[in-house]
């Protein structure tokens, strides 16, 4: 029996959210290919010797805070009600959005997670 081998495929990138190194093969008109950690996109300079530019603190925070609601509305099957959107306000790193995705898996319900909160 041969054992198949493949050297990685695609183009080196870093994912500016969850960090992953990855090589994807981005797409050809626009330049761009989703993260195979964190499903961010992530956007490929025109000629690989060219940086993309780099994300701000609030736009990572945001993207974050985006995942989490998603997630919970999927969870229990509805739009999150305000309080929910309230309680996910401020800024956010990667360890509170890991913290709050804990809190949301342990939920019983929006409710609860209200009550709830990160560990």
């Amino acid at each position: 029996m041969d054992i198949a081998s493949r050297t990685p495929e695609g183009e080196p990138n870093r994912c500016r959210v969850c960090g992953n190194p990855s090589r994807v093969e981005p797409s050809a008109d626009m330049r761009d290919a989703t993260c195979p950690e964190c499903g961010n996109l992530m956007w490929y300079p025109q000629s690989l010797g060219t940086k993309p530019p780099r994300l701000s603190p609030e736009t990572i925070s945001r993207f974050l805070r985006h995942t989490a609601l998603l997630s919970l509305e999927r969870r229990f099957g509805m739009p999150a009600p305000p309080e929910i959107r309230m309680k996910l306000g401020g800024t956010w790193s990667i360890d509170d959005s890991k913290k709050w995705e804990a809190a949301a898996e342990q939920a019983t319900s929006f409710e609860d997670f209200i009550c709830r909160g990160p560990a």
